[in-house]
């Protein structure tokens, strides 16, 4: 019989397997265990959709100078106007075309989208010019250098990550129990549609950003039995950040937990500190004070790239902020820099 394990998430017993806090994409490395169902729902059901959605942005802090640790490439990056071919954009800063155009004359034929298909049209080219010769060579190498729209979604995929990694570091660190009943639902049933327990924080988080390198990613964990609430707050590169209401019947014991996840080193921290009793997002703000908040992060974000980068080539800067009550809110943006 496989090993059995009372699982952090559903709460029921189940075939043992193992999660990571920090996920594989952000390069974690240390595990929790949980039962092989949930861990294999969450990759098909979040995990690897908020990974696609994400790869501009991973894709972009390569180019500046801090690669993934594993490769990611930011597919349809650009579309070449002229000839409709789109690009892919990898960490490295290098772009490869999906497919390739084909001129004669000076006017696109078509488009080749495979070698065989390259050696083919080679031969009819030369059973054409008999008198010349065809040489094949791929070119990946852009003639300009585009401006990359990017878009930044904070949706379900985003939300229920939070919460995963939130109860992930809770049971690493010997504490259990951390959800209610519709945490649990909203993280478990794709279909769930009761109250969201997770908000966007655009607020500050200051006693945070100090237990952290710049851009780092970060959990924390907070139970108060006296509030009768357990809470988290997740930063993401340091400025993308959701509180998860994990319990708001709460009967455990009191304590606060952090885990910390460096983008550059890899290196990862999980410990048990003070409670610092953080204050809970705003739900209601005027769009005036949203903005705000929204021009701040990315302010924020400059920032802690020039404490971790230096100088850098590139630039951000975001074009439009939609409304503030968007259920599902994506930000959107441009980005500039000299590609290899």
């Amino acid at each position: 019989m496989s090993e059995q394990v009372n699982c952090p998430f559903c709460n029921q017993i189940g075939e043992k397997s193992k999660d990571h806090i920090f996920q594989q994409f952000f390069g974690g490395h240390q595990t929790t265990p949980v039962c092989k169902k949930c861990n294999n729902f969450f990759g098909h059901a979040f995990e690897g959709k908020f990974a696609n959605s994400f790869s501009p942005f991973m894709v972009t802090l390569g180019v500046a100078g801090i690669p993934p640790k594993n490769e990611t490439t930011w597919r349809n990056a650009v579309i070449d106007q002229t000839s409709g071919v789109k690009y892919d954009l990898n960490s490295k800063g290098e772009f490869t075309p999906q497919t390739k155009a084909f001129y004669e004359d000076g006017k696109l034929k078509g488009i080749i989208t495979s070698a065989a298909q390259a050696k083919q049209k080679q031969k009819e080219l030369e059973a054409k010019y008999p008198d010349s010769k065809f040489l094949l060579t791929e070119n990946t190498r852009l003639d300009w250098k585009p401006e990359l729209n990017f878009s930044i979604p904070f949706n379900s995929n985003v939300r229920r990550l939070s919460i995963k990694m939130s109860v992930a570091l809770g049971s690493y660190l010997g504490f259990n129990n951390l959800m209610d009943e519709n945490s649990r639902n909203y993280l478990l049933n794709e279909n769930f549609e009761e109250e969201n327990p997770v908000r966007l924080a655009t607020n500050g988080y200051p006693a945070l950003d100090e237990m952290r390198p710049s851009l780092s990613h970060l959990i924390y964990v907070e139970g108060d039995k006296q509030l009768r609430v357990c809470y988290s707050l997740v930063q993401l590169y340091g400025v993308f950040q959701m509180c998860c209401l994990l319990n708001k019947n709460y009967d455990g014991e009191n304590f606060a937990a952090i885990g910390v996840h460096d983008i550059v080193t890899h290196e990862e921290t999980f410990q048990e500190i003070s409670p610092l009793q953080l204050a809970f997002p705003q739900q209601h703000l005027s769009q005036h004070e949203y903005n705000e908040n929204v021009h701040s992060i990315f302010d924020k974000l400059m920032l802690e790239l020039d404490n971790r980068l230096g100088s850098t080539n590139l630039f951000l800067k975001i074009t439009n902020i939609p409304p503030k009550d968007n259920t599902s809110i994506t930000w959107n943006g441009e980005i500039t820099f000299n590609p290899k």
